[in-house]
């Protein structure tokens, strides 16, 4: 076995790099050493934790000069009897478990002892653990495996009920146990700071119940359970009462706000119908709805047939079927612009998309005697290509009064060919085919340069 000596005591402090002098050391690492008693700890009065089990000690006494000790751990020992010195009155955690204690004593001088953990020792009756009436300021009880069964539960409840702070106990493994009556409502309703026994904690509404079991029997336990149901069918009605209120509030203003957007909007000429009906608020953990522009649009989109050869999206699918099972007739399908055609038909469609058409250009562009149309300058352009092309018998001076015309005039620098083009973008605005025909015709336009000079000259050359 081995032996506590102040050089092996030092070199074990080292070993655990520890303080190489005693009284600066507040926590000794002693366990499983094979000590069969404590010796030569009184230089080493800093102590505040001790680490003892998993020896033989059988004694405790030697630690009287050890008066700032707090914590002892000694479990797993040869210890038969409580011998702890008076002087440990800091000594507030003790661990004498799995030794071969029969009975308590020399507790109540530990006036700050608060766990007391006493499990698989040799306490066979009330009568060995009477001593913790002497132990009020014990929070932390384990009697757990003592095989405590002679004496009777009164008594040992009258020992229980003498610690006032006593709010953690541990008493399964002991045959007195069975012989109580309503074993946990007992030591529930009759320890009003028990917050934990044995293998569950004690909650509110079973403390409840207890006491009022205690004070009218059973009866009063069941009174007691509606009463909680109650509080608790309260207490959800006002939660959903609250978030209900939550929810409109959170309507309302959003309401408001698309009401002011719609105000804004309707400032600069933009009228949104019918909102309500189509957008709705979402619930708080929902994501945030769509913009309700995107929403009407859709609606008005929703009204026409697809598009054949283009993939739409899954919204604009679902909107259209919504208005078909509606009872809704459909305004047609994608037809040109609205009002009197090229050739002065009225269009069915009041609302149908506007989709211009070649002829409507042209139409456009010939109905302006001021500026020729685009047909007529690649006319004469050709026309000034062909006559280049074949010689002519002319004299010097017309050739010189050719000459002399100014050709400081292109097509794309043209102000009138360039207001006239303005012209037909504005015609033809919003549509796919007015866009791709004006930029053809320009690019051809400005491909060629050609210069030209004013329509006088152009008529006079032709």
């Amino acid at each position: 076995m081995a032996t506590m000596t102040k050089k092996w005591l030092k070199q074990h402090c080292i070993e655990k790099k520890l303080y190489r002098s005693p009284p600066l050391n507040d926590k000794l690492y002693l366990h499983f050493q094979g000590f069969m008693e404590i010796d030569n700890l009184e230089e080493y009065t800093g102590l505040v934790a001790l680490f003892l089990e998993g020896n033989a000690i059988e004694s405790l006494a030697p630690l009287e000069h050890n008066t700032m000790l707090r914590c002892l751990y000694a479990q797993q020992n040869c210890i038969t009897e409580i011998d702890l010195p008076s002087s440990l009155t800091e000594l507030a955690t003790l661990n004498l478990s799995n030794n071969n204690i029969s009975q308590l004593e020399n507790l109540g001088q530990l006036t700050s002892l608060h766990t007391l953990q006493l499990a698989n020792n040799r306490l066979k009756s009330v009568e060995a653990v009477s001593h913790l009436k002497d132990c009020p300021s014990i929070g932390v009880l384990d009697l757990s495996n003592n095989h405590i069964e002679d004496g009777e539960p009164e008594e040992l409840l009258e020992i229980f009920k003498s610690m006032p702070n006593l709010g953690v106990l541990y008493m399964q493994g002991n045959p007195i146990v069975s012989r109580f009556s309503f074993y946990r409502k007992t030591l529930i309703s009759n320890l009003p700071k028990l917050g934990y026994l044995d293998d569950r904690p004690v909650f509110e509404n079973e403390r409840l119940c207890a006491e009022a079991w205690k004070r009218g029997g059973l009866e009063e336990e069941r009174a007691e359970r509606g009463r909680i149901s109650q509080r608790k069918a309260d207490d959800d009605e006002r939660q959903a009462n609250f978030m209900r209120e939550m929810r409109l509030k959170g309507e309302s203003k959003q309401k408001e706000i698309w009401e002011q957007r719609k105000q804004l909007l309707a400032q600069h000429g933009i009228h949104i119908e019918n909102l309500d009906e189509d957008v709705e608020c979402s619930e708080p953990d929902e994501d945030e709805p769509e913009p309700f522009e995107l929403v009407a649009a859709r609606k008005k989109l929703a009204e026409y047939s697809a598009r054949p050869g283009e993939e739409e999206p899954p919204e604009l699918t679902a909107a259209r079927k919504d208005v078909t099972s509606k009872g809704k007739s459909r305004q047609g399908a994608w037809q040109p612009i609205t009002g009197s055609d090229v050739e002065g038909k009225e269009n069915d469609s009041a609302s149908a998309p506007q989709f211009a058409q070649p002829e409507v250009v042209d139409a456009f562009l010939t109905a302006h005697a001021k500026v020729p149309s685009i047909t007529e300058i690649n006319a004469r352009v050709q026309n000034m290509e062909t006559s280049a092309a074949i010689p002519q018998s002319h004299d010097k001076e017309e050739d010189e009064d050719i000459e002399s015309i100014p050709l400081t005039k292109t097509i794309s620098e043209s102000t009138p060919l360039k207001n006239k083009i303005q012209e037909i973008d504005d015609s033809s605005s919003g549509t796919k085919w007015a866009h791709k025909r004006q930029d053809e015709e320009v690019q051809s336009l400005q491909t060629h340069s050609v210069e030209l000079c004013n329509e006088d000259e152009l008529d006079e050359l032709d």
